[in-house]
């Protein structure tokens, strides 16, 4: 169970130096102790070793892994880096922007054609009035002859109705109109319940501040590296599995994979996944005992064969051999077995 918030406020504050082997230089981070030993039995058991220490060093872990890694343990979650500008996408832009716009181009010309003198104005004819048409209420003139009196209406036989009846019908007419005529008694009023309340103010700001810098987004970037957002995630997975942290290791892979759904593959993107590949399987990494990260890199790869093989720098990748090879070989000789399966 996760220790509660006045645990982690209250408990003593330990020394992080990490980086120095990564980053070039070191950097200390004070954090909570209890915050950081919720996060698994083996991270609990490793800063109890550490009571007697003032710090915990880690040479190999860098800062930005860190952070997320401290901000998971204080939040649940973590932010998502934003992709790099490349370098070719900056050089472009920046070209363009000195570039003279077409628009201001145009808005001198427009200026050259305002200032010209307009021709005078030629009054326009003017249109004769409308006669005016004196309407008058049409009045029928009785003719020369006098009008012949109209015949007088016999009754037909069902008109003939007794004068009891007609009275019966006439009372029963008239006590139909008062009943209609009373007022309905107005009902006591019902006092409101307490989720009725009026809101005297409203929560202009989210509860979680940072709720939508830790969700990957759905949208891709043409202009944007994304190498430092894969390793991110793929390193902050790899830093979970050391430790035992299950919920880092689940919310790292799932980061990692709506990701790589919204990633678009080109010419100048393949390159990204080459630098994922090789951070991955790197030799360093091969002890780790879990494969789901592999797995997941390698199943996205032979997804993609088909548009990756036109590329210089994964052909590259492939003639180079090692384990990416035999588990990206094998599920693409998966899917085609399964494939000639479905076409027999």
């Amino acid at each position: 169970m996760p220790a509660s918030f006045q645990e982690i406020l209250n408990s003593g504050v330990i020394k992080f130096v990490v980086g120095e082997g990564v980053d070039g230089e070191a950097t200390d981070f004070l954090v909570h102790k209890e915050a950081m030993a919720q996060l698994s039995e083996p991270f609990r058991d490793m800063l109890n070793g550490e009571s007697t220490a003032e710090s915990v060093t880690w040479r190999n872990v860098c800062k930005s892994s860190f952070e997320r890694l401290a901000q998971f343990a204080y939040t649940g979650d973590y932010t998502v880096p934003k992709p790099l500008r490349r370098r070719g996408a900056v050089d472009r832009q920046e070209a363009v922007e000195n570039e003279a716009s077409p628009d201001i181009l145009d808005r001198g010309l427009a200026v050259e054609e305002d200032s010209a003198p307009a021709p005078a104005d030629t009054p326009a004819e003017e249109e004769p009035p409308m006669p005016e048409v004196e309407y008058s209420e049409y009045v029928e003139h009785p003719g020369w002859w006098p009008a012949a009196k109209p015949a007088p209406r016999v009754p037909s036989p069902d008109q003939y109705i007794s004068k009891k009846k007609a009275k019966r019908m006439e009372r029963f007419a008239s006590r139909i109109v008062q009943e209609e005529l009373q007022p309905e008694p107005v009902p006591e009023p019902v006092p409101e319940p307490i989720s009725r309340i009026p809101v005297l103010f409203e929560l202009d700001d989210p509860r979680d501040k940072h709720k939508d810098d830790c969700e990957p987004s759905k949208q891709f970037d043409p202009k944007g590296n994304y190498s430092n957002v894969f390793r991110s995630h793929a390193g902050l997975w790899i830093l979970a599995n050391s430790y035992g942290i299950d919920s880092l290791m689940a919310l790292s892979l799932y980061k990692l994979r709506q990701t790589l759904i919204a990633f678009r593959i080109n010419d100048q993107t393949v390159s990204d996944l080459v630098d994922l590949v090789r951070y991955v399987y790197s030799p360093q990494l091969e002890l780790l005992g879990d494969e789901r990260l592999r797995e997941l890199v390698a199943q996205y790869m032979a997804w993609n064969s088909a548009t990756l093989s036109s590329d210089s720098n994964f052909m590259a990748l492939l003639r180079e051999g090692g384990s990416f090879v035999e588990d990206f070989l094998k599920i693409v000789m998966q899917r085609r077995g399964f494939n000639n399966l479905a076409i027999g």
